[in-house]
């Protein structure tokens, strides 16, 4: 008893530090958004400015007939030390300023992948003061059709050039990296999970799938080689995670369907490998580069996105989406972000940043993924306890059941042995004698029921006893 009120005191002490905690958490916050907003706007300290950017226009373009490109402009008068000259290029470029050969890209030399470069880079030329009006001519070669119009040419620092990257596709990015880093956190534990409970678990495939796509957009922003330092292999890898998409999310839409539209999928899987396996070995044998398959392999995409479309919608019609409505519901948040995404792109639509639909469709629907397994592990957990407690009341059942019965073959038993006592008739003996052999192997198998469900239950004792073996 005393030490039940010692437990109990304790309890209530613990309890009370962490009502305690969650006060001092609360008041702290609250204390810090009104030093944050209060005294944040009042105080105009000299923080770290944003450097300015100084676009270069009025280019003269000159195009021959080898594919060269040659544009001509100046450069500003007000520039500074550590300033650089940024634009976006694919291919091989040289840039002169006032006749001498500043900075040049050349593939063949610069780069070291299979296949070569594909994807567009900023490059940076580095500037002087003394630069100030000089001639500045870029000669552009290899060009494809994607790359006639002149490139956005623009000086900054590498602050400025970072500041500028960040403005236009920094938040898309941000929310891809934390999106990456739940995704591989949900995959994490889903193999946790289908270790633990050994059962199979949807969410493994479908975090693979949003953790593949999230790659795909941090790879394809500029920022990842101005941050990372690496250039041309992040093509590479935007190339490959492209291709992969198809590959988690068919799988994933296959086993939350439970293999319903097994033909359908298995073609779909077909496309998708051969999509995935044809161009990057035609690109890395140098056969065939990516660059004149991109559309082609873009259109198996569209393709594979489209008959995962027209599954899940026949799916819904039939009415077998319920079993699996929170992953429903997310694929159509996913889908319909896509649709604004690709939206804003046909019709140049500046009000829509870019990536940022897509982005937060995967993050819905990542959310939607983890609310359905969790969901389908709550429901394992209860048909679980509902089969255990079947077993139990099997138990009981058969427990009483044995004591029910023992009772009234122990009677016709004795019953029949005062039959065997009293009887002189030979053929009413062999009668009694044929009922006692068969009562006792009933009763014996009823035993043995008995035992079983003590065994079941944990009470079966055993008994140890010393016995003498004949010789």
């Amino acid at each position: 008893m005393i030490g039940n009120r010692k437990e109990e005191k304790k309890r209530g002490l613990f309890d009370t530090g962490i009502l305690a905690v969650k006060i001092l958490l609360y008041a702290m916050l609250i204390i810090t958004a009104f030093v944050f907003i209060y005294f944040g706007l009042i105080n105009r300290g000299d923080v770290l400015k944003e450097d300015p950017l100084q676009y270069v226009r009025d280019w003269t373009i000159l195009d021959d007939e080898n594919g060269t490109q040659t544009i001509r402009s100046t450069i500003p008068q007000n520039i500074r030390d550590n300033e650089y000259l940024f634009f976006d290029i694919r291919k091989d470029v040289s840039i002169y300023i006032n006749g001498e050969l500043r900075k040049d890209f050349i593939e063949e030399r610069d780069v070291n992948i299979p296949g070569g470069s594909f994807k567009k880079f900023m490059i940076s030329v580095p500037l002087q003061t003394e630069d100030a009006g000089a001639e500045v001519v870029i000669v552009r070669k290899n060009l494809q059709d994607i790359d006639q119009d002149v490139p956005e040419v623009f000086i900054s620092t590498r602050f400025g050039a970072l500041d500028h990257l960040m403005k236009k596709g920094g938040l898309s990015f941000i929310l891809a990296i934390i999106i990456l880093i739940f995704s591989f956190v949900a995959f994490v534990v889903s193999v946790v999970l289908r270790i633990f409970y050994k059962e199979k678990i949807d969410m493994l495939y479908g975090a693979l799938g949003i953790l593949v796509i999230a790659s795909w957009l941090i790879t394809d922003s500029y920022l990842f080689p101005f941050l990372f330092g690496v250039y041309h292999v992040n093509g590479l890898l935007n190339y490959l995670f492209c291709l992969m998409i198809p590959l988690p999310l068919t799988v994933f839409l296959s086993s939350i369907q439970c293999g319903r539209y097994r033909r359908s999928m298995f073609l779909v899987l077909v496309l998708a490998i051969l999509n995935a396996v044809v161009w990057p070995a035609l690109h890395f044998t140098g056969i065939l580069s990516f660059a004149y398959v991109r559309d082609i392999a873009n259109a198996m995409l569209v393709v594979l996105t489209a008959a995962g479309i027209v599954v899940l919608i026949v799916d819904a019609i039939r009415g077998n989406a319920v079993s699996y409505r929170y992953t429903f519901i997310g694929f159509l948040g996913f889908l319909l972000g896509c649709l604004v995404e690709l939206a804003g792109i046909l019709f140049d639509l500046s009000a829509i940043p870019e990536s940022i639909p897509m982005v937060v469709g995967l993050g819905f629907l990542l959310t939607f993924i983890v609310i359905q397994q969790v969901d389908d592990l709550r429901k394992i957990n209860m048909e679980k306890q509902h089969a255990i407690d079947i077993s139990e009341a099997k138990t009981k059942f058969l427990a009483s059941m044995s004591h029910e019965i023992r009772t009234p073959i122990n009677a016709i038993l004795g019953m029949n042995e005062m039959i065997l006592r009293e009887n002189n008739d030979q053929a009413i003996e062999e009668y009694a004698r044929n009922i006692k052999t068969s009562g006792k192997m009933l009763l014996m198998l009823v035993n043995d029921v008995l035992d079983f469900t003590k065994i079941e239950a944990g009470k079966l004792e055993i008994r140890g006893m010393d016995f003498q073996a004949s010789e």
